[in-house]
């Protein structure tokens, strides 16, 4: 257990790694291999190092090429009814590179599903980093047998073995289910028999209590291959407007039960029934991928029932940051010592807005002080990439948070400022100004404000630009 501990501090790189690895060094006997001098010297100076995929395939070339013997990969095994996305991962970048850098793989998954976790994994299962001694010993005898075929292989010059478990898979969007805040439930993955509409296999949730944690739901994992090409083509990846939609079913009749959908900013709670038959579901948001995972959830089960979802997908709709339309990126304060700026989404399940909120730290504030849209890439790929000047009608919704202030807009075109004549007021209005806009300059286009006070607070929204020929 100590070197359990040391390896999982290890691996996540915990602040206190070099005082686990002292209470480790502490608990071990020297053994008849190795010396307590060299235990200490190994476990002081070994470093976590994440390779990314092509590394990792250069190192595994280098290796086989240096010992000039067949190479056997092992991965750590997996759950056969619900797969760890992480190790999930894992499996999958060596699938893709077995055939090319000619290693073989042996799944221990294959056989854990043969047996059962319970049968396979130490404590009837739940030790989930241990093996039950007499599977250990069988799977031993297992992989000494595909060594065998291995050497069989090579002699006739066959492609590599790829002895693994074929992972039911629950979409093709998504890589894995993670479970999460599981107390009262349990999860997994298999073929649901009223299933007619596709051949993918349907996340399984059973209650096992009518009450569960709030935050209880089950999340589809992006594989990383996507999120990478998301990164690529989107760099701000964090945020954007999606579809999430899903077929799910229950197994019984229950009109209390009802589901809802964590977008990573806030739950949107699905009004539509749940019946026992599958029914389409689907979310149009803003979504918010960081630390908090997108998840189903549930409110008012049943103990003892089932619920089925099937056919997870998530579509983009825009670009990443496209809650300001796809014309910019992100919002640029100017003078931020004299400005409070701050941004949340307002929506539901059909559009999404990303308010901008102003407030003002003094009166009078500088007369260059504002805020601007920056122009995203995909507005100016219509500018062969370069910002772009003419004539536009630059237009946005904004509205004040009370009556009877003296407050004003005004407008930098990147050469001059243009008063509105509009005014405030506490219900949206749209502004618009048609006028020569040059995005060139090294001080940009920006709204202004005239007669603020510190009792204003402004909300701006929807920004808009058109070339006007």
């Amino acid at each position: 257990m100590p070197m359990l501990k040391w390896w999982r501090s290890l691996n996540t790189g915990t602040e206190n790694h070099l005082k686990t690895t002292e209470i480790t060094l502490n608990s071990i006997e020297p053994s008849t291999i190795f010396e307590h001098g060299q235990i200490s010297d190994l476990l002081n100076k070994m470093q976590m190092d994440v390779k990314s995929d092509s590394e990792l395939k250069s190192e595994i070339n280098n290796f086989i090429a240096e010992t000039e013997k067949p190479l056997i990969m092992v991965p750590i095994f997996n759950f056969p009814s619900l797969p760890d996305p992480n190790r999930f991962e894992l499996f999958d970048m060596l699938e893709r590179n077995r055939l090319s850098s000619n290693f073989h793989i042996f799944d221990p998954t294959f056989y854990i599903n043969e047996v059962g976790i319970e049968n396979a994994l130490a404590s009837s299962g739940n030790d989930i980093n241990h093996y039950e001694s007499k599977f250990q010993n069988n799977l031993a005898r297992e992989f000494i047998n595909f060594i065998q075929d291995v050497a069989i292989n090579v002699a006739s010059g066959q492609p590599p073995l790829n002895h693994v478990f074929d992972f039911p898979r629950c979409s093709e969007s998504f890589s894995g289910v993670k479970v999460i805040s599981n107390k009262g439930w349990v999860c997994s993955q298999g073929r649901d028999t009223e299933n007619t509409l596709n051949s993918l296999d349907a996340t399984r949730v059973k209650f096992l209590s009518n009450s569960i944690h709030d935050t209880a739901g089950v999340s589809f994992v992006l594989p990383s291959d996507r999120l990478d090409q998301h990164r690529e083509k989107f760099p701000s990846f964090e945020i954007g407007k999606y579809t999430f939609s899903f077929f799910a079913r229950i197994d019984r009749e229950y009109h209390n039960f009802k589901l809802k959908v964590f977008t990573g900013i806030k739950y949107i709670i699905l009004e539509q029934s749940v019946t026992q038959n599958y029914t389409k579901f689907k979310v149009t948001s803003t979504f918010k991928f960081d630390s908090s995972e997108i998840r189903i959830g549930f409110m008012n089960p049943s103990e003892g029932m089932n619920l089925f979802i099937i056919d997870p997908k998530l579509e983009h709709i825009g670009h990443a940051n496209s809650i300001y339309s796809n014309q910019f990126d992100t919002v640029v304060s100017i003078n931020d010592s004299e400005l409070i700026v701050e941004k949340s989404s307002e929506d539901n399940s059909e559009s999404a807005t990303s308010m901008v909120h102003i407030g003002f730290k003094q009166d009078e504030v500088d007369p260059g002080a504002g805020v601007y849209f920056n122009l995203s890439k995909e507005f100016l790929h219509d500018y062969d990439g370069q910002k772009p000047s003419g004539k536009f009608c630059f237009s946005f919704k904004a509205k004040l948070n009370r009556n009877n202030s003296d407050i004003r807009l005004k407008i930098y075109t990147g050469s001059k400022y243009v008063e509105l004549e509009m005014g405030l007021s506490q219900e949206l209005q749209e502004f618009d100004l048609e006028e020569i806009f040059d995005f060139t300059t090294s001080s940009p286009y920006r709204i202004g404000f005239l007669n603020a006070s510190k009792d204003d607070y402004l909300t701006i929204c929807s920004p808009h630009l058109c070339s006007i020929k």
